[in-house]
């Protein structure tokens, strides 16, 4: 590649990937929690995640969002957002 095509590419005005949409346009509000403890159990000190998928095979894309936290499952709270 020479310095023509780099600087090609370097000028490119890309637009972004991500959008930042507000809950009250989305309809999602959700909270990235950290349940660390002082014994830093593994699924405490990863972070949150979250997945888009068509888990019904409709076709619709759904959210499912993980938090990281303490090592309690009656307190868990790993919503799935999907269309009603």
């Amino acid at each position: 590649m020479d310095a023509t095509a780099v600087t090609k590419y370097a000028t490119t005005s890309l637009r972004p990937l991500f959008e930042q949409v507000p809950s009250a346009v989305s309809g999602i509000a959700w909270r990235q929690v950290n349940g660390r403890s002082p014994e830093y159990y593994l699924p405490e000190t990863t972070g949150a995640g979250c997945a888009f998928l068509d888990y019904d095979n409709d076709g619709w894309m759904y959210i499912y969002l993980v938090n990281s936290g303490k090592c309690d499952t009656k307190s868990s709270h790993r919503p799935l957002h999907h269309n009603c």
